[in-house]
């Protein structure tokens, strides 16, 4: 149990940093304080592959996250995740993807199957399923916040301060999200908090078609890595891609710090779940 928690904290300690500094054994022999041998062995023993390459896998699919979601030129993207130059990162990101960047930016497809093809990792996936979602218009008050990449924050103070204060008089809370790039990189995340005593503002609509359905329950502290691995592993493992329109989260209160988090996400491809 303690590896495993060990073996939890770097995973995360990897994600929170990949864009932060240029990650390596070293960096996690320092962090774990354990031996580069023995670390080497329990990673290995519990995700099925060397530090070097999971962290490889890693800066591949942010790298590809950050050429469909945001603006970024190349070299911005391969200069933020430290590869040593943009050559290098291209023929790294052809060999995991099979496309060169620019290929993966401009074709319609959202996946990063191949760079997991063939490899086991333990970790934690939530297993989406297909539903199909009526059209609905709603309403609600908007909130705008930046975020530097999708999903990755805790979000703003401000929505969860709406959210608190609505769960204070509800059972749960409706919110839906839609994401647009900015050339600087970041995300701007258009989150509305549906109100159905708010017709003055203007309606928004769910548009019918098929949604990956995720389920979560934890504290409010859990939702930043609830949302970060939906996103960076279960709809890329399992060949999903995220549409465009607006999402669904359903937020429901049980106790203090006790929520049901649901999530409906637009797809395109569902052909990929076995």
């Amino acid at each position: 149990m303690l590896k495993r928690m060990t073996i939890n904290a770097i995973l995360w300690h990897i994600e929170s940093n990949i864009e932060n500094t240029p990650l390596d054994i070293n960096d996690l022999v320092k962090y774990s304080g354990y031996s580069r041998r023995y670390l080497q062995l329990i990673f290995k023993r519990y995700t099925g592959v060397p530090i070097g390459s999971y962290i490889q896998l890693r800066r591949i699919t942010r790298a590809a996250t950050l050429l469909r979601a945001t603006q970024l030129s190349i070299l911005a993207i391969s200069e933020q995740l430290f590869y040593d130059s943009q050559q290098t990162f291209t023929r790294e990101f052809k060999k995991n993807t099979g496309y060169t960047p620019l290929q993966y930016r401009k074709t319609d497809h959202w996946t990063f199957c191949q760079s997991h093809k063939g490899k086991k990792y333990n970790i934690l996936l939530h297993l989406p399923q297909i539903c199909c979602v009526n059209s609905e218009v709603f309403y609600g008050t908007e909130i705008r916040y930046i975020e530097e990449s999708p999903f990755f924050n805790p979000a703003s103070d401000y929505k969860w301060n709406i959210v608190d204060t609505l769960l204070s008089n509800n059972k749960n809370v409706y919110i839906s999200h839609k994401v647009s790039s900015e050339k600087c990189g970041k995300l701007v995340v258009n989150a509305v908090v549906w109100r159905h005593d708010n017709y003055f503002t203007p309606p928004r609509e769910i548009k019918k078609g098929l949604f990956a359905y995720f389920t979560f329950r934890g504290g409010r502290d859990d939702y930043w890595k609830y949302m970060h691995n939906i996103h960076t592993w279960s709809l890329p493992i399992y060949g999903l891609q995220r549409g465009g329109g607006y999402d669904i989260e359903k937020i429901t209160k049980y106790g203090e710090n006790d929520f049901l988090f649901e999530f409906h996400i637009p797809i395109r491809n569902p052909s990929a779940i076995s």
